[in-house]
């Protein structure tokens, strides 16, 4: 004998209420076995394909894709045979379908999906989850941080001279981001402050490093963690950013990828761009942000050279730290990354 069992809404956070389905990866009728992925799901959080926790019969979808989806709400029927439903059950995996017919909740949006467009001159285009995490992250931190901005500029002949050596001997080279990285690492361990949130009344200085790497992609920009970042080295730290941007780009990114940032870098310089005001992402109290690296006439000494150089902008929360401490933090990074 077999029994239908409703495939529910994951909830792969546990601030997540709500799922956009994007596309099934089965067809109705076909074999699944536990693991399997089924279906592509997307969250405020991240882009990810979901896995069967049943082994059975893909029976009928009940969403299709585009559309928005409660946590917990049934989102497909399997059929699977009675003692692998009592075990799914006992687990609390799934529900057992009941004679009453689904009654689909839609969750009522603002925006609407792309359609034909409205007049001869505009299109209306979905706002994805991705897209309205962003919006309203934005909104948050503009309305309650107090942003402060400062920026200097660095020589970083060295580290482009490093890598043209690296590539001449046909050995890996590393990504300026990884480059600059222990650097970074140390400018944070003299500057405490950088990389702390404000807790109501108390600034909490975090004694680990999560680095968040701001990664533009086609559905919009993640913030993919380099957890422990202060226990890295610049071969490890460069693997961890290398995965993490691939997952980014493939729409790979877990919830967990995606936690705890305790201090964000920003390389926008890779759009090429020259500086940027950017914004504080909460908790957090600072973004660094490095712009495009150009060649440019530079005084040493008493000689004008070219030099390779960069700038590095810096937003702060001005709350929980001052322009001499923001100052401080540049400076102590451009003097390390200028004798790499």
């Amino acid at each position: 004998m077999a029994m239908k069992i409703y495939l529910t809404m994951p909830q792969p956070g546990e601030t997540i209420i709500e799922g956009t389905l994007v596309r099934w990866l089965v067809l109705s009728g076909a074999g699944v076995k536990e693991g399997k992925p089924i279906v592509e799901l997307e969250t405020e959080k991240a882009l990810f394909e979901y896995e069967s926790p049943f082994e059975g019969v893909f029976i009928e979808a009940l969403y299709q894709a585009g559309e928005v989806v409660a946590v917990g709400e049934p989102i497909a029927i399997f059929e699977v045979s009675d003692a692998k439903a009592k075990t799914y059950l006992m687990l609390g995996i799934g529900r057992e379908v009941g004679k009453e017919e689904i009654k689909k909740e839609k969750i009522k949006k603002e925006a609407k999906k792309i359609s034909q467009p409205t007049s001869s001159q505009e299109n209306i285009v979905t706002c994805s989850p991705v897209r309205l995490r962003i919006a309203d992250n934005m909104v948050l931190s503009k309305k309650t941080i107090p942003h402060a901005h400062t920026s200097v500029s660095v020589d970083v002949t060295r580290l482009v001279s490093y890598r043209e050596q690296l590539k001449a001997k046909k050995e890996k080279v590393p990504s300026f981001v990884s480059l600059v990285f222990p650097s970074l690492k140390k400018a944070v361990a003299a500057h405490p402050l950088v990389n702390s949130s404000l807790r109501g009344k108390e600034i909490v200085l975090h004694q680990e490093l999560n680095l968040g790497i701001a990664v533009g992609t086609e559905k919009g920009l993640f913030v993919p963690v380099v957890s422990h970042a202060h226990n890295l080295d610049l071969d490890a730290f460069d693997n961890t950013l290398k995965t993490l941007i691939q997952k980014a780009h493939d729409g790979n990114l877990t919830v967990d990828d995606l936690r705890e940032a305790t201090f964000t870098f920003n390389n926008f310089g890779s759009y090429g761009t020259d500086w940027g005001v950017q914004i504080v992402l909460p908790p957090q109290v600072s973004i660094l942000g490095m712009g495009r690296i150009l060649k440019r006439p530079w005084v040493v000494g008493d000689a004008i050279v070219p030099r390779f150089i960069c700038d590095l902008s810096m937003a702060f929360d001005h709350r929980v730290m001052d322009g001499r401490e923001a100052g401080l933090f540049l400076t102590d990074l451009r003097k390390s990354l200028e004798n790499f």
